[in-house]
Order: structure tokens, then sequence, then C-alpha cells
């Protein structure tokens, strides 16, 4: 762990004209990821009846 933490400062403070170039680029191979863990918590996917039984309604 702090050799992690040793080799981000050097990375950051020695390149971080480098480090700043790179960001835009980060940023979209974070993309991929997001979207493969944001969408785990949808639920069941496919085969569905419109009925999702939610209760939001609050009905008897």
């Amino acid at each position: 762990m702090g050799l992690i933490a040793a080799a981000l400062y050097f990375l950051l403070t020695e390149h971080l004209a480098h480090t700043i170039a790179a960001l835009p680029y980060l940023i979209l191979l974070l993309c991929p990821l997001m979207h493969f863990f944001m969408h785990r918590g949808h639920g069941h996917h496919g085969g569905g009846d419109g009925d999702d039984n939610d209760n939001r309604t609050g009905g008897a």
C-alpha cells in the first residue's frame, strides 16, 4: 500500500502535465466500468410482464 501511495505521489508531482493530459482518456476508460457495475443493482432483466409488485400506492 505504501509503495503504491509513493508511486502515485511521485507520478502526480513529477509528471503533473502528463497526468492532466491523460485525465480525459482515464474518464473515458471509466465509462465501461461504471456501466458494468452500476447496472448490477437493477434487479432482474428481461421476461418482464410489466408487473413489478413494488406496492408504491400503499393499497390494502
